[in-house]
């Protein structure tokens, strides 16, 4: 069961009961006394295990988050052996996932802090905002702080808390450094996708995503983690089925070469989630070889094993994949595979398939979220001929009318208030779409001949 924290119309934090709990427990007893109101505040949101702050100005928030700041730093000097000893890593990794969310609120002064940097070595920098750099500092110290307190020292020490604005992984061993690798995987698991399983923030994680999976490339194509890709293939190769999944997943990290064969060899993996979880690892590595390999994967396999099979051949701009591309979307009989195959499309811009997303979009049968997929590879495939398709799709009214009779059937209570926000999101996909074709169209005509 979970409590729930609003910060805005959408930004909500969604922990277990007593992570929550534990969370503003610790935030009133860093209040100061004459604080009253921001105190019953967050009584009465322990008492109901919910609470709402998009009401309140910009003064009391910034103090609320100055609040959270001491607290956590509080949990982190008392370490493991504070209150909750067996539960430091997770507590303190949601707890830092919290503060970010009020961070990067409007109503906070503390967001400023720009061009932190994590040096990985001396070839290789992430450069991030602050509250970024201290999400990943405050989670890997939180993964190390049991086995390593050297390490986790140094982490803390980086904090900006601390006044830093960078930490210096270059000076650190193998063995430490081969240490932050599952706690970065693991934070990446949790927030660094699309969606996050305990808070929904999808602006905020949109912004965070590509940062986390950038410093997960730099950390392994340093030279100090060929040990353990050396040990991943194996596992790939010769591990039970858990170990098979789970290091064919983590490749997907790797630029190196020699994961190409084994990837390529686990294809044919009898256990479903292992070969898509290759088949993903090849699309990242982009070696042109295994166009064939993954095209044969479309036909017949599992879902998931079609889903990463289309999801990987985005990344490989040939007339084959274009055309297997377009037979998916047409013809497989899971819209989720053909959900991925119309954002492949879109990502190689492939301009032969302008008629077929047209078709998607207008068609009675398409659900919701195929619509909007295809609106965005369109909008990524960049044809100024599909402008006018896309600005009558603005004013097209058959959408809205779908989906309220879709709600009339459910018997939702709110039927107009929902058919606003439909239209809002479907018009703002639509937007995008044409920003994007505006952007590229810009970038053609300024390129030097």
């Amino acid at each position: 069961m979970s409590a729930t924290l609003g910060i805005s119309e959408n930004v909500w934090w969604m922990p277990q009961f007593w992570v929550y709990r534990f969370v503003l427990e610790k935030m009133l007893a860093a209040l100061k006394p004459d604080d009253a109101a921001l105190t019953e505040m967050l009584l009465k949101g322990i008492r109901d295990d919910f609470c709402y702050l998009e009401e309140l100005e910009a003064k009391p928030f910034d103090t609320l988050v100055k609040a959270a700041s001491q607290a956590f730093q509080q949990v982190v000097n008392e370490g493991p052996e504070g209150p909750e000893p067996t539960y430091y890593s997770y507590l303190t990794s949601m707890f830092s996932e919290f503060k970010m969310l009020l961070l990067t609120d409007k109503r906070s002064t503390q967001c400023n802090l720009t061009g932190c940097t994590i040096t990985i070595n001396s070839g290789s920098n992430l450069v991030a905002p602050g509250w970024i750099y201290d999400l990943i500092l405050e989670n890997l110290e939180a993964g190390v702080r049991e086995q390593d307190g050297e390490l986790a020292l140094i982490l803390r020490e980086a904090f900006t808390s601390k006044g830093q604005s960078r930490c210096d992984l270059g000076r650190i061993d193998t063995i430490q450094f081969l240490a932050l690798i599952d706690p970065l995987i693991r934070l990446h698991h949790r927030i660094g996708k699309d969606q996050s399983k305990d808070s929904y923030a999808p602006e905020v994680l949109a912004i965070l995503k590509p940062y986390l999976e950038e410093l997960n490339y730099r950390l392994y194509a340093d030279e100090r983690t060929r040990p353990l890709i050396a040990a991943m293939l194996e596992a790939v190769k010769e591990g039970d089925y858990w170990d098979r999944r789970r290091n064919a997943y983590n490749l997907r990290w790797s630029k190196d070469e020699q994961i190409f064969e084994p990837l390529l060899h686990a294809l044919w993996d009898l256990d479903d989630e292992v070969a898509a979880n290759a088949a993903y690892a090849l699309g990242q590595l982009g070696n042109s070889k295994a166009v064939e390999p993954l095209l044969t994967l479309l036909k017949g396999r599992d879902k998931l094993v079609r889903r990463n099979a289309a999801i990987a051949l985005g990344h490989f701009d040939d007339p084959r994949v274009i055309k297997r591309l377009l037979e998916v979307v047409e013809n497989d009989q899971e819209d989720p595979v053909r959900n991925d195959a119309i954002e492949a499309l879109g990502r190689i811009g492939a301009k032969e398939a302008i008629g077929t997303l047209t078709q998607v979009i207008q068609s009675d049968q398409s659900r919701f979220y195929l619509k909007t997929t295809a609106i965005e590879a369109l909008g990524n495939i960049g044809e100024v001929q599909t402008i006018d398709f896309l600005v009558q799709l603005l004013e097209d009214q058959s959408q809205v009318d779908y989906i309220r009779k879709l709600l009339l059937v459910i018997g939702d209570s709110n039927i107009e208030a929902r058919v606003c926000e439909f239209h809002t999101n479907f018009r703002n996909k639509i937007i995008g779409a044409l920003e994007q074709i505006s952007y590229r169209a810009e970038q053609r005509n300024t390129r030097p001949d």
